[in-house]
């Protein structure tokens, strides 16, 4: 008697090799209709349905004779250029698998689905099992989770444009200061770092001011001290720049007395450059908290050092009173006010910090320009020196240039 063998199987007699195809054959329905995803068998070629399990009838809203002899395109489950798409990935590597797809519930329902399609071979016939993994119930909390964020993102935006309306304009800044730049790179989209001007007689008042952290947290403490330097000037008629900065403290406890009773300490605080220029003599008088500025005159790099402190917010802490400095300006004299973001940056070739000493070099370095040239090279030597180690932006950057 002739021998036959079945996937490796030597086989005595023909009735036992059709025991063992119809064993194999119902193990494999019984696998396919029980399946706890989506599944479908269609001819190759047209792709028309053979068979498909409860899972898909279910899913689909088809009975299972509406289905035979047509395929997922004529019924509207999988749209025009999705079908002809998968057709070709069949074609050139006879297989998909883990792809994303948006198939249609018979009354139009979007249904998202992450497929794969193989070939089988069921009694001597080539077939295509397709299985398709809802994750519809995913995509929508994605989508959920996208509009919330874009909402945000909306929101801050706006916020930055508010915060932006309350500082100075550059009609302002150019009223007391012919030549002048802002140089602004928020780390997300709206900061703590701002500049102030107002002017009061014959005396000119600004300041830089840097807040502790960045983004939304500190872009509100930023607009609460903008708001309380006005107040400074126009009702408490303050004109000694270190009393600016010493009422800074007491002002930000009498705005916000609910801080006091926190059960845990806030250590927010400000870094600040306080000037006043008398547009007469020149004189310029100045304070600060931790935060220097630079003079240039002729090639000369002057640094205008302040108190090694910070302006303690929302704390009872108190370091002490601010001094009060002086320098005789000269016209021409060229004043540089900066927060701590573009010393503070990594990157250049070896990862390494901006630098106080690599700034004042560049600042004398651009001096044969005018200020509106120098914002353009301090920005392109910022942004290259922070692609060169491929680095996200460490802090807020603000830089003010004012020429007398």
């Amino acid at each position: 008697m002739p021998k036959r063998f079945i996937e490796g199987l030597e086989i005595g007699n023909l009735s036992q090799a059709e025991h063992l195809l119809k064993d194999s054959l119902e193990g494999f329905f019984n696998l396919f209709n029980n399946a706890p995803v989506s599944m479908s068998i269609t001819i190759p070629g047209k792709r028309k349905f053979f068979a498909a399990n409860p899972k898909f009838l279910e899913k689909f809203g088809y009975a299972e004779h509406e289905l035979l002899g047509k395929n997922s395109l004529e019924l509207g489950i999988i749209p025009e250029e999705s079908f002809l798409k998968i057709g070709d990935g069949l074609s050139v590597n006879g297989f998909i698998e883990n792809e994303f797809l948006t198939c249609f519930h018979r009354d139009g329902t979007p249904i998202h689905t992450v497929i794969s399609f193989k070939p089988i071979n069921l009694l001597n016939k080539d077939y295509i099992l397709a299985s398709f993994l809802d994750v519809t119930a995913m995509v929508e909390k994605q989508k959920i989770i996208e509009q919330q964020h874009k909402e945000i993102m909306d929101s801050i935006s706006y916020a930055r444009i508010i915060q932006n309306s309350i500082f100075p304009t550059q009609a302002q800044i150019d009223r007391q200061f012919a030549a002048n730049f802002i140089l602004n790179y928020p780390k997300n989209i709206i900061g703590g770092d701002f500049f102030w001007l107002r002017k009061n007689a014959e005396k000119v008042y600004f300041a830089l001011a840097d807040c502790t952290g960045h983004g939304v947290p500190a872009a509100m403490i930023s607009m609460l001290a903008f708001k309380l330097l006005n107040r400074f000037v126009r009702e408490y008629k303050l004109e000694s720049p270190n009393e600016f900065i010493n009422q800074l403290n007491s002002e930000f406890k009498i705005n916000t007395p609910d801080f006091g009773d926190s059960p845990e300490e806030i250590f927010d605080g400000l870094e600040i450059f306080l000037g006043c220029i008398n547009k007469v003599s020149l004189r310029l008088e100045y304070a600060g908290a931790s935060r220097p500025a630079f003079v240039v005159r002729k090639n000369e790099l002057t640094v205008l050092r302040t108190d090694k402190k910070h302006v303690n917010l929302f704390t009872t802490s108190l370091d002490g009173e601010f001094s009060n400095y002086s320098f005789q300006l000269e016209p021409g004299d060229r004043i540089y006010l900066f927060s701590d973001g573009i010393v503070d940056q990594f990157g250049g070739p070896r990862d390494k910090k901006f630098g106080y000493i690599r700034f004042e070099t560049l600042i004398l370095e651009i001096q044969d320009h005018p200020l509106s040239v120098q914002k353009t090279i301090l920005q392109r030597e910022f942004l290259q020196w922070k692609a060169q180690g491929n680095n996200e932006q460490t802090d807020d950057v603000f830089v003010v240039a004012l020429e007398v």
